[in-house]
């Protein structure tokens, strides 16, 4: 199991497959905690087979709070596979929840990776969808 802030300005997902690389764990389960500046949320529409995006911007004077993000990654050819959802505090009244394609951190976001390496095999068949470009 490993800890990781990451720090103000960061992008999601690019620091934490940067972070799978540099401790050269090739499967993980994530989950934390934070805030964005920014994000892209998505929803899948089956119908048309496409992603749609919702960008989400802060409303001053509120953070973005990332009341919970959970997901998983597995590296397959030259790439990382990171598959995150979240649900998101926009203000006081409102959140938005679903797939999150991109974010900005701010003031950071606190993770919980659970090195899953050992279960490789099982997560490159479970996962390969991704890939394959299956829906």
């Amino acid at each position: 199991m490993h800890f990781l802030k990451v720090e103000e300005g960061e992008k999601i997902p690019e620091a934490i497959d940067l972070f799978l690389d540099k401790h050269n764990i090739s499967s993980a389960f994530i989950m934390g905690i934070g805030g964005f500046e920014e994000a892209i949320v998505a929803h899948f529409d089956r119908e048309k087979a496409v992603y749609k995006n919702i960008d989400v911007k802060r409303k001053y004077p509120y953070i973005i709070e990332v009341a919970s993000l959970i997901g998983n990654s597995v590296y397959h050819g030259t790439k990382y596979y990171t598959h995150l959802h979240v649900v998101l505090g926009v203000d006081e009244k409102n959140t938005i929840a679903g797939h999150l394609v991109e974010a900005k951190v701010n003031p950071f976001l606190e993770l919980m990776v659970i090195d899953a390496s050992d279960l490789h095999k099982e997560f490159l068949e479970l996962l390969s969808h991704r890939w394959l470009g299956l829906k």
